[in-house]
């Protein structure tokens, strides 16, 4: 095609840097800076670098949650552009207080003090995430993401999980727009590697084909399982507690 290629200097998978394509990009300080993918670099350096490959002039950076994922807490799973200073944020139940729930919270936080690049205020709305007791799947390394969704011409790929309430609430999230869902209780796996795969993801070559944890190599495409990643603790499901 004649484009030319060029490497940019960091490390990270598709679904690391959400980015609005006017300037603004977001991301997690859990995975990115983070000696397992950019050691080394400080958030400031990764900042110049993000901004050199995108295009992009400013970064709106999350702690994020480090070492309970395989990706150190992809923003892809919590936090989206829908469009230029417009971004939905999937939240937990109000009684869920483990680690990814607060981070959720605090990424709703954040962006709704943040302006973009123009210094326009973001615009964010909650997208409710589902209640794990009324979903479909019952495997704990499950994670039921609404905001892993895929845009493409006139509609949205994205999962359904089998609550409900929650999917026609996720639902209405793209006014406009054909949505198609998968009811498989497998969705969360598929549609994490469409959004990754369809995602930019700037890798440096030497990095790239490290082994990353689990001994998948960075760089490719997948996203991996996550492990427990939002399975609320101290909680049971009435199918387990029939088990028991």
């Amino acid at each position: 095609m004649g484009v030319p290629f060029t490497y940019a200097d960091l490390v990270g998978e598709g679904g690391a840097i959400e980015q609005e394509g006017a300037g603004t990009l977001m991301a997690t300080r859990s995975s990115l800076v983070n000696s397992n993918r950019n050691p080394g670099m400080t958030e400031r350096q990764l900042e110049t670098a993000m901004c050199a490959a995108y295009g992009a002039t400013k970064v709106i950076w999350f702690d994020g949650v480090r070492g309970q994922d395989i990706t150190d807490d992809h923003v892809d799973a919590t936090s989206r552009f829908l469009a230029p200073g417009e971004a939905p944020v999937q939240m937990p139940l109000s009684t869920d207080t483990d680690a990814f729930a607060r981070d959720a919270r605090q990424q709703y936080s954040v962006l709704s003090a943040s302006t973009t690049s123009t210094g326009a205020p973001m615009a964010v709305s909650k997208l409710q995430g589902p209640d794990y007791y009324k979903i479909r799947s019952t495997n704990r390394d499950f994670l039921a993401s609404y905001a892993h969704y895929y845009l493409c011409n006139g509609a949205v790929i994205s999962g359904q999980f089998g609550d409900t309430q929650a999917d026609a609430a996720a639902r209405a999230t793209w006014p406009g727009s054909t949505r198609t869902a998968s009811s498989s209780s497998r969705t969360s796996t598929a549609s994490a590697r469409v959004a990754a795969a369809s995602t930019a993801s700037p890798s440096n070559s030497p990095s790239a084909s490290r082994p990353a944890h689990g001994g998948r190599s960075r760089g490719d495409g997948r996203e991996p399982r996550r492990g427990p990643r939002r399975w609320p603790t101290g909680r049971q499901r009435a199918d387990e507690s029939a088990a028991s």
